[in-house]
């Protein structure tokens, strides 16, 4: 099933290079010499945030998940969408970021995209649930 792959795929990607970023730029600070030093860890996070908006792109456009139960397509559209445009704009604020800030505060912004993509995470999947009940 395309929706399943898709998002179990993009939901694993983004979570994992997040926390790598976030790992990077917490041992770069701890002392430790980074290869890459500072443009590899903007690199990483321009590239985080470029897939995620890639991969919110497409998600408007997988169709309802095959169930026994299915969604109603209306409902599914758009939570499908919502959680869509919410990749691209997370996406292409990291990625804006990354190349704009220092890269203390990007630290920061890299723990509330995690957060952020969690939380869209758990809304898309409860509105998903809802519209499956009769």
């Amino acid at each position: 099933q395309d929706n399943t792959r898709h998002v179990q795929g993009a939901m694993v990607f983004a979570f994992f290079f997040m926390v790598a970023c976030q790992g990077w730029i917490a041992f770069m600070y701890a002392g430790g010499v980074v290869p890459g030093g500072e443009m590899g860890v903007r690199g990483a996070v321009v590239l985080a945030g470029v897939a995620m908006a890639v991969r919110g792109n497409f998600m408007g456009k997988l169709s309802a998940p095959a169930v026994a139960d299915p969604p109603d397509p209306a409902t599914w559209g758009r939570t499908a969408r919502r959680m869509g445009l919410s990749l691209v704009v997370v996406g292409s604020l990291l990625a804006i970021c990354a190349m704009t800030l220092p890269l203390r505060p990007l630290f920061f912004v890299l723990m509330a995209a995690a957060l952020i993509l969690v939380g869209i995470s758990i809304t898309h999947r409860s509105a998903t649930k809802r519209a499956q009940r009769p």
